[in-house]
């Protein structure tokens, strides 16, 4: 639970390269990269509009590495909402920053196929060395006057707000497979919930089945080795991992020694 550097900051410090951490993007912020003649500026994960006035700032513009193949999946959440919409893939753009969310013109793309127990953390990690290694491949031969942009299509366009703890709570009546996509997308946060009794549950990594349950949507069909299998509206989600309050992650079969759920029912 230590403040770590983020890894440019420690970068930065180990090449001996200036470094600013200015805590607002205002006028003195902006005099001081002004003052850098930058030919361009790159952000990633930066969580905020940079200000319009900081835009063309550089020569070459400011450019942005975005966790998703635009424009399916702009704003802040695209790799948790691609999971989570059952997406087969996602990927990374470099694309250039204008006045709005993630609508600027596209420089380079790379795909990234989603593994079937594919969570948000996963995919982050794999796709975050994808961003770097596009952006190191475009600014090799960058051309300020960027020849290979191209337009965003808005009518594939699509939306990808932050992830809310109010969405967490699954809905067992939905089909198996978006249940257990949910369940992968919140991990590691908001991480999804269902009640069981007086307790809350945090679910963790899941898979759907397209096998007919005989049982009310939330019922646990049957508990084993390989995880709890829950009746959903459609198909049955197979929990394979999850959590008490206060407790550790426990694998399915651990935790069903320590609470066994054979016969309950899951809101």
């Amino acid at each position: 639970m230590r403040l770590r550097q983020t890894a440019v900051a420690e970068a930065a410090l180990e090449l001996g390269l200036p470094l600013q951490r200015p805590s607002r993007l205002d006028a003195a912020a902006r005099a001081v990269l002004e003052a850098c003649r930058a030919d361009v500026l790159a952000v990633a994960d930066f969580g905020r509009l940079l200000p319009e006035s900081w835009l063309n700032l550089c020569p070459g513009g400011s450019l942005n590495v975005h966790a998703s193949l635009l424009p399916r999946w702009r704003g802040a959440a695209p790799v948790e909402r691609g999971i989570e919409a059952g997406d087969a893939e996602g990927g990374c753009t470099i694309m250039l920053l204008d006045a709005g969310m993630d609508t600027g013109d596209i420089l380079l793309q790379g795909a990234l196929p989603f593994a079937r127990d594919e969570t948000a953390g996963s995919a982050r990690a794999r796709l975050a060395p994808l961003g770097a290694k596009l952006l190191l491949r475009y600014l090799q031969d960058f051309d300020p006057a960027h020849p290979a942009r191209q337009s965003q299509d808005e009518s594939q366009a699509c939306h990808a707000p932050v992830l809310r703890k109010e969405e967490a709570s699954i809905d067992w009546r939905e089909p198996a497979a978006r249940i257990a996509a949910k369940i992968r997308a919140f991990n590691p946060r908001p991480v999804a919930t269902a009640r069981c009794g007086n307790e809350t549950l945090r679910l963790w990594q899941a898979r759907a089945h397209d096998v007919p349950a005989a049982a009310e949507p939330g019922s646990v069909v049957r508990t084993d080795r390989d995880g709890i299998w829950i009746a959903c509206g459609s198909g049955q989600a197979q929990i394979i991992e999850l959590q008490r309050p206060g407790r550790r992650r426990l694998p399915a079969r651990d935790f069903c020694n320590a609470m066994p759920l054979a016969g309950r029912r899951l809101e």
